[in-house]
């Protein structure tokens, strides 16, 4: 398993491609965003953007997600 932090914001463009690369690689890539700094935007703004992109789920559907294509990232609970 391995994290990679992100300082968020729209201009966060390494997760949503280093996680599904780490993954290919045999990495399990649990992410959990949380609140974005006001001004700067979420980073998950952009994937809220994807039709069917659920940011929003219950821990048990995360770890089946995880389980299954090694990577996820969800919004924090709020």
């Amino acid at each position: 398993m391995v994290d990679k932090h992100s300082t968020g914001s729209v201009g966060d463009k390494v997760s949503s491609m280093l996680a599904p690369i780490a993954a290919a690689c045999g990495c399990y890539v649990p992410m959990i965003f949380g609140l974005g700094l006001g001004h700067t935007g979420r980073a998950l703004d952009k994937l809220d953007r994807i039709s069917g992109y659920q940011a929003l789920s219950d821990s048990e559907y995360f770890r089946r997600v995880v389980q299954q294509v090694e990577c996820a990232i969800i919004d924090r609970a709020k």
